[in-house]
């Protein structure tokens, strides 16, 4: 993930031991360059399980079928990890998809924070500035829908990177081209297996 200049770090308050230890991401292996992350980007991610959680507990409408109200979905730090890691890759290779141009899906990414899954979903997403227009697409179309509602799925993670402001005048003669969009979202949501 070379390329990681893109403003995702922040001043987050972390100066000792003891405020690593409290970050719950601290604990999954490979979420070493994902623990650094901005207050944007954390505000973002803390306003979609916040809406999604108000959408479960009222229940919903996905096209044809009626969901009845849901219990909160948990927050995964494993899950999380995985959906920082997911719009990360997004974002340095400039592509809104379940795989990247290497071919690493999520199921991959998953699998690299040892998630052991019985059922797991994704939903993505870049260009948006508000959580909630965020969550107003993913109800607004049956294919993501679903996965905010269905009584099997327990955790929740949520990955939004930010991308700096790019001044035109600066990219003169630069070769770089310039990313699609300024966020990227990914949501997780699954069952770990007992």
């Amino acid at each position: 993930m070379a390329g990681l200049g893109l403003g995702l770090a922040a001043a987050t308050g972390c100066d000792g031991p003891e405020d690593i230890a409290r970050d719950p991401l601290a604990g999954v292996e490979g979420c070493e360059d994902v623990l650094d992350w901005t207050d944007e980007g954390s505000l973002l991610e803390g306003r979609v399980l916040e809406r999604i959680r108000e959408e479960r507990r009222k229940g919903g409408r996905c096209g044809d079928r009626v969901y009845p109200p849901q219990g909160p979905l948990v927050e995964s730090p494993k899950l999380q990890c995985a959906a920082r890691i997911h719009s990360v890759d997004m974002s340095v290779d400039d592509y809104v998809g379940f795989v990247a141009p290497d071919e690493v899906g999520v199921a991959a990414r998953l699998a690299s924070v040892d998630y052991e899954y019985a059922t797991w979903a994704a939903s993505i997403g870049a260009g948006w500035t508000e959580a909630d227009n965020a969550v107003d697409s993913w109800l607004g179309d049956e294919d993501h829908c679903w996965k905010l509602f269905a009584a099997e799925i327990e955790e929740i993670g949520i990955g939004v990177v930010i991308l700096p402001e790019i001044d035109p005048a600066t990219l003169a003669g630069d070769e770089e081209p310039v990313p699609a969009h300024t966020t990227y979202w990914t949501l997780l949501v699954g069952t770990e297996l007992d």
